[in-house]
């Protein structure tokens, strides 16, 4: 990331400073100026603040995230890593269906889903995209 996309993602918080903590946790996760979804959601539990709060820090620090644990972004080379083929059952279709508006499923819904029905976030997503339904509201604030 060069220097002025930095400096994109802090203008998106402007009055937010970097907490030291976070800076300090978060650099050790993080390589070539990039942290995974992943490492960033453990690094708010280590730290103590939100996924949405950790996001604010790495736009501050002008780190990029990449492998979003639902697939959405951040894979080389196409970006996403949705199945566009999966097997899964009426119950779970169903269940996805419920948690729709709009077209839409939040993020952390899907993490939920998955959790519950103790699936991949990734068969989730998956699904959800199959049917024409958009994940939005991403816990980092990255989509």
């Amino acid at each position: 990331m060069t220097k002025k996309h930095a400096k994109d993602y802090a203008i998106k918080h402007s009055g937010k400073r970097i907490n030291k903590k976070a800076e300090k946790i978060i650099k050790q996760k993080s390589k070539d100026e990039k942290i995974t979804c992943k490492s960033l959601h453990i690094a708010a539990k280590e730290i103590g603040i939100t996924p949405s709060d950790a996001g604010i820090q790495i736009d501050l620090m002008g780190l990029k995230l990449i492998e979003c644990q639902l697939g959405v972004f951040g894979y080389l080379p196409n970006g996403k890593i949705l199945k566009k083929e999966i097997k899964f059952s009426k119950q779970v279709e169903k269940i996805i269906e419920k948690n729709t508006q709009n077209g839409k499923i939040i993020c952390k819904k899907c993490w939920e889903i998955a959790k519950n029905l103790k699936m991949k976030k990734l068969d989730i997503s998956s699904i959800a995209n199959i049917k024409n339904i958009k994940i939005k509201n991403c816990q980092l604030g990255a989509y």
